[in-house]
């Protein structure tokens, strides 16, 4: 059955079976590297990307995510599945640019041929003239971003667990950490504050899993805009070290820490684990997105800090040794992996 002509209640009890995860997951293993498959699948292509865009408790959804991302091996395919996604977006922004023009309809307002925003108060009108229209990271909660508000910030929603730091360790107590994955929901912080407030009979993170695709959260991770003040952002990165030291139960979130954190989220990438096994939603691409902002979070606390000199001489030494201590580091917790995202 299409996706597109499925009844929403039908279309709920489709996504509910539990057949479903291992469907896709068969479907991932069989499209890997083989075209004929991939030709097969191509024809529920819509279907996938529909199934994509939910969120259930088998996490079908990143799963669904994961064929398509098999399926762009083929280039042919792969514009399929852009073109699909490119159409649902372009559906979202009508719907969006409809309620829109609905809202500034009950406001007295409306689009001029020119695509302006025009209202009979001359302040206000001068006002919605000189907003434009964002084609970056916006908020999910008021859907603008640094273009139209410069100095506001920007966070995206993360979930960050304890851990190993490595997992063949050859110590007895091993060293713990903590992991960090993201469905990529970006959100001005007053924005989230303000949704967290409205929603007083929840618990703060319960209610922002409504605003991050159901998906868990325990932190925002600040971006830096070009026009955010280091002050508003410090300030929301002391917050966000804050929330990783409250659920994970690590003492300081060092720069040692960040680097096994994005070295651990590399790791996901190379081993083809699943992102949303813990949090219930991410996939590869949402990732991927979110692996410059982490790498930033990184660079900043080390200019900050000063720890030049100390990571300089930790990757002189580690150049230094012989291929046999690389091997016999690779059971620690700063291995030769460590040192490369260094």
């Amino acid at each position: 059955a299409s996706a597109g002509g499925t009844a929403d209640k039908e279309w709920k009890l489709f996504l509910a079976k539990a057949s479903l995860p291992y469907i896709m997951r068969l479907l991932t293993g069989l499209c890997k590297g083989h075209a004929p498959s991939q030709q097969l699948v191509s024809e529920i292509i819509p279907a996938l990307h529909h199934i994509e865009q939910t969120s259930s408790e088998g996490h079908v959804g990143s799963l669904a995510e994961n064929v398509l991302e098999v399926l762009c091996e083929n280039s042919d395919l792969k514009t399929k599945v852009k073109e699909c996604r490119a159409q649902t977006r372009t559906e979202k922004k009508k719907r969006a640019m409809a309620m829109r023009e609905k809202q500034l309809k009950e406001l007295g307002m409306n689009v001029n041929t020119r695509g302006q925003v025009v209202a009979s108060v001359g302040a206000v009108e001068r006002e919605m003239a000189e907003l434009v229209e964002e084609s970056g990271l916006k908020c999910v909660i008021c859907h603008e971003g640094y273009k139209n508000q410069p100095q506001k910030i920007l966070c995206i929603y993360t979930f960050s667990k304890r851990c190993l730091l490595e997992d063949s360790e050859g110590r007895t107590r091993k060293n713990l950490g903590y992991f960090t994955v993201s469905h990529f929901n970006v959100v001005h912080y007053d924005c989230h504050i303000s949704a967290v407030r409205l929603a007083r009979i929840r618990d703060e993170w319960e209610s922002a899993s409504l605003q991050n695709s159901n998906t868990k959260c325990n932190s925002l991770m600040p971006i830096w805009g070009p026009s955010v003040t280091e002050s508003a952002f410090t300030t929301c990165l002391a917050r966000h070290n804050a929330h990783i030291q409250e659920f994970t139960g690590v003492r300081e979130a060092s720069l040692s820490y960040v680097i096994h954190d994005i070295r651990m989220l590399l790791l996901r990438f190379v081993t083809e684990r699943s992102f949303s096994e813990e949090s219930g939603g991410g996939g590869r691409q949402s990732n991927i997105h979110f692996m410059p902002f982490i790498v930033q979070i990184a660079l900043y606390v080390l200019t900050t800090t000063r720890r030049h000199t100390h990571e300089v001489a930790q990757l002189t030494s580690f150049l230094a040794a012989s291929s046999a201590d690389w091997v016999t580091m690779c059971y620690g917790a700063e291995s030769p992996s460590y040192f490369l995202v260094l």
